[in-house]
Formats: C-alpha cells, structure tokens, sequence
C-alpha cells in the first residue's frame, strides 16, 4: 500500500516508542535518490545519546503517523 504525506505535515510531528516513550520531534525527511524517494525521518532526540541529539529513524521502524509517529518494537 502506498502512502502519500507532505513533509510540512510531518515535520514537528513527536515521535514515540511502540510502549509509549517520548523519544524526540520530526525535524527533516531523509532522501534516498536511488530509490526516488524519502527514506526516513530525522529526529531530534528529547536527551542526546553518545553526543547524538539528532537521529535517523528509517520508515521501517515506523508503526504509524497521525497526530504523533508510532515506531515498532525492534525484532
């Protein structure tokens, strides 16, 4: 199924963990040119991990978008 989003409406969007953690805010899409298209979300951590305040989470993890991003438990 394809899905159809506008980066305005994801960015700022908070992001939690499939159990309900905060874990930071949507600041920017990831492009991936090979493939034509976003590959995923980059997310500014609520508390910087090994001097990172900013990560990539890739559309895989993600569970659902709506008022917030779920992501899944990690297999």
């Amino acid at each position: 199924m394809k899905i159809s989003i506008k980066a305005t409406e994801i960015r700022g969007k908070q992001v939690y963990t499939h159990i309900g953690k905060f874990v930071g805010t949507v600041t920017d899409l990831e492009l991936d040119f090979a493939v034509g298209g976003a590959s995923g979300l980059q997310v500014k951590l609520k508390k910087p991990v090994e001097n990172k305040d900013i990560i990539s989470i890739p559309f895989s993890w993600i569970k659902a978008i709506g008022d917030i991003i779920l992501i899944k438990k990690p297999d």
